[in-house]
């Protein structure tokens, strides 16, 4: 394995040890090192504190099972500074190839440091490992592909104290459904199974130029193999036995689904692509388990659980939750899987409403900038953070042309809200904006129903009275004046990350954006042009420049203009 040259973003390695600091004053951290052997890179290493190895074990298949199916447990990082409860090199025989299982070393100072070239040296006897250099299209190459699973469990429990054994019991069962499973894709041209050689490469990678699993995916149906030959050694032919035994005696079913994931690449092989799919529905029987302990059995409380995927740092991460309206239950889940990904507390990354939709039905276009492919930039990009929908005149059914372009940014704005998981509440219609403006007492009653134009002022008491979000107002005298604040505009994009709403002149735009160079002070804005009126269509929007660079003399010298700046909340996951 030394001879192999492994990636790893170190980067991403350094974070991960930041964060957990600030949450773990222990400092027998164990890192478990997580990553693909086809494409050699190490995807993470995630650290956590343990002070017992079946816990830690426990713990290392949590981890494994919460990352799609291609994605494994490569082996640990320990630190050579600390003395540990137990035998941390015995994580490694209770892989499936322990012989393949590494322990990487470092040190705090290492970590603290970010001395990627130390850490290199470090383990240079055991793994070769460079600096991750590869670009996002390169991480993202392949094909996203899930499989959905019916279960049925029917669980007969004498002593209501074993229920969780019996349970545990009907899961293996399930396992080893699993593992006798063909897949059939939605297309159904193509076929997994035992013995069965497909062409992955021309059936499923056919058309597509350059493949990214954020954005290409397909969908397997879980069929059971069924055979007609029969098994003629068999001398002994097995009667059933019915057993009958007084006493109270429990019966649980459960219906459900599961839902497993793995990235396809047209390298794979069938039957590497087959094995990857029963491996994912094994994870997420694992995880579904997890999370039935949420359930009190006893007293007959049951809990559904929903699965959703999301994407991290070029990674896919697998979740279930407890359905439940519970926030403290909710709120509690979260952080603990936080803890476990070693993930910031100060913004929300795993909330539903920012998982990964398989099937986006969306009318909406989502983050055009993103298809800005020809703009040469004049220095530092500051960028929105996250992912927003486009709201523009027009939608919905309204003729707001003229008069509702600040409604469509405060759309736009809110959309960028429920997407990073600050709010659930659905992006609000023009009447439910002026109903809130009415209430709060910015506008009387005749307000409601009208055709009136609003600014940013209006848009930050919204967004104040419905969702409790503040807002920063920065006010200019005259479009040159806009240009002048551009390293405040590029401060707000780098730390808040939020769309900017610029109104002026009866008119709103929305800016997404700033591109400015400090030492000749050239400046651009990337500006989301709500006024467009036509159809839902990418190249439109970005080839006419609705969603584009524009110049400091895009702002009209005999115009004032008031920006708003809204203001995530902080620590909020």
């Amino acid at each position: 394995m030394p001879d192999e040259v492994w990636s790893l973003d170190f980067s991403l390695l350094f974070e991960n040890y930041e964060n957990v600091r600030k949450w773990c004053k222990d400092n027998s951290l164990l890192g478990f090192v997580v990553g693909d052997a086809n494409t050699k890179r190490i995807v993470n290493i995630l650290f956590n504190s343990l002070t017992d190895f079946n816990a830690a074990c426990d713990l290392a298949r949590f981890i494994e099972s919460s990352f799609s199916a291609e994605v494994s447990l490569l082996g640990i990082l320990s630190l050579m500074d600390v003395e540990y409860a137990f035998d941390v090199r015995k994580l490694g025989t209770t892989t499936l190839d322990a012989a393949r299982f590494v322990h990487l070393s470092t040190n705090t100072t290492t970590l603290l440091n970010r001395d990627f070239e130390r850490f290199i040296d470090e383990n240079s006897d055991v793994l070769s490992i460079r600096q991750d250099k590869d670009n996002a299209t390169v991480r993202r190459a392949g094909i996203l592909a899930r499989a959905c699973h019916k279960i049925n469990f029917n669980i007969r429990v004498e002593n209501p104290d074993r229920i969780s054994e019996e349970l545990s019991k009907a899961f293996a069962l399930e396992a080893e459904v699993v593992d006798t499973l063909c897949f059939l894709n939605a297309e159904k041209n193509v076929m997994l199974s035992s013995g069965c050689k497909s062409d992955i490469s021309s059936s499923l990678f056919e058309g597509l130029q350059k493949p990214q699993f954020d954005k290409n995916h397909a969908e397997f149906v879980p069929l059971i193999a069924v055979s007609s030959e029969l098994n003629e050694d068999v001398g002994t032919r097995l009667v059933p036995i019915v057993k009958i035994k007084n006493g109270p005696v429990t019966y649980y079913s459960m219906k459900t689904s599961i839902t497993g994931y793995t990235i396809i690449r047209a390298s794979d092989s069938s039957d590497t692509v087959l094995e990857r799919l029963r491996e994912a529905l094994r994870r997420a029987l694992f995880l579904f388990e997890k999370c039935t302990a949420f359930s009190n059995f006893i007293a007959q409380d049951f809990i559904e659980v929903e699965s959703f995927i999301f994407f991290y740092r070029e990674s896919i991460i697998c979740v279930y939750y407890p359905r439940s309206n519970n926030e403290a239950l909710l709120r509690g889940c979260r952080s603990k899987l936080h803890r476990v990904f070693n993930l910031s507390f100060e913004r929300p990354l795993l909330r539903p409403s920012q998982a990964v939709l398989f099937n986006n039905n969306s009318a909406l276009l989502r983050d055009p900038h993103l298809h800005i492919l020809n703009y040469k930039p004049k220095g530092k990009l500051s960028l929105v953070k996250g992912h927003y929908d486009y709201h523009h005149y027009m939608q919905d059914g309204i003729d707001d042309t003229g008069w509702g372009c600040a409604y469509r940014s405060l759309q736009t704005i809110w959309s960028w809200l429920v997407l990073q998981g600050y709010t659930n509440k659905a992006v609000p219609s023009h009447r439910e904006i002026q109903e809130s403006l009415y209430e709060c007492g910015d506008k009387d009653a005749k307000f409601v129903g009208s055709r009136q134009w609003i600014g940013s002022m209006e848009l930050g008491y919204c967004l104040d009275n419905m969702l409790g979000i503040q807002s920063r107002i920065i006010n200019t005298n005259s479009g040159a004046e806009v240009a002048d604040n551009v390293r405040q505009l590029a401060l707000h994009f780098d730390n808040s990350g939020t769309p900017v709403m610029i109104g002026g002149g009866m008119l709103a735009h929305t800016i997404i954006g700033v591109d400015f160079n400090d030492s000749t002070g050239e400046c651009a804005f990337l500006v989301l042009d709500p006024h467009y009126t036509g159809e839902e269509n990418m190249s439109i929007v970005v080839s006419k420049g609705w969603c584009g660079w524009k110049a400091p003399s895009f702002w009209k010298q005999e115009h004032f203009y008031n920006l708003l700046l809204p203001q995530p909340p902080a620590n909020v996951i």
